[in-house]
């Protein structure tokens, strides 16, 4: 099983990678004194990650908190390195704007280890805590994705950057319906094909 996650992950890795361009401070990108890191997260303020190229996987940390730039009630992970501030904007296949990963600036300038999972408003009582609608504008420094899978069954986007590699579920059920990011039901479709991500 380790090794099907593993190679799954490679493939999306390669794949992500040969069809996006990744300028130098792209948003989420480590520092060039930083290490390779795989993240998965959710809506759900679930999220893991891995630095050995997806073969153990670890909990990230994540708390619902201000947005520091809006003050809006978000969950925010917090990442294991230093990463450059911006917004990754995700498009779903007709172009309408579904989600945002934020690595929010700092006021004193600088990187970030904040990153908070924004996602448009749900109709669902029991929807996930991202579903807040996207943030009221977006920083300067952004990146944009489109986001695959089955709608509205199991959604995903991948974002290269860097070092780097983020995977956002969006659409899966509740966390009872499916595990946490790192297990198998949610790994599986990670060797999909991903879409182009395009620098702004």
């Amino acid at each position: 099983m380790k090794m099907r996650w593993f190679m799954s992950l490679t493939l999306a890795s390669l794949l992500a990678l040969s069809q996006s361009v990744v300028r130098a401070q792209a948003p989420g990108q480590p520092l060039p004194t930083g290490f390779p890191m795989i993240v998965v997260v959710n809506e759900f303020c679930q999220g893991s990650w891995s630095r050995d190229g997806g073969v153990t996987f670890v909990p990230l940390p994540c708390q619902i908190m201000p947005d520091p730039l809006t003050g809006i009630l978000v969950p925010h992970f917090i990442l294991p390195q230093p990463v450059t501030p911006g917004d990754l904007i995700v498009n779903e296949p007709d172009g309408t704007l579904t989600d945002c990963l934020r690595f929010p600036q700092d006021p004193a300038g600088g990187p970030t280890r904040l990153m908070s999972f924004w996602s448009d408003v749900d109709d669902d009582p029991d929807g996930a805590p991202s579903d807040v609608g996207l943030p009221p504008f977006f920083q300067a420094n952004q990146a944009v994705t489109d986001e695959v899978g089955v709608p509205e069954v199991f959604d995903y986007f991948l974002y290269p950057a860097g070092l780097a590699l983020y995977i956002g579920i969006s659409d899966f059920g509740h966390p009872g319906d499916s595990p946490a990011p790192g297990k198998s039901r949610v790994t599986a479709p990670l060797a999909i094909k991903p879409a182009p991500v395009q620098s702004k």
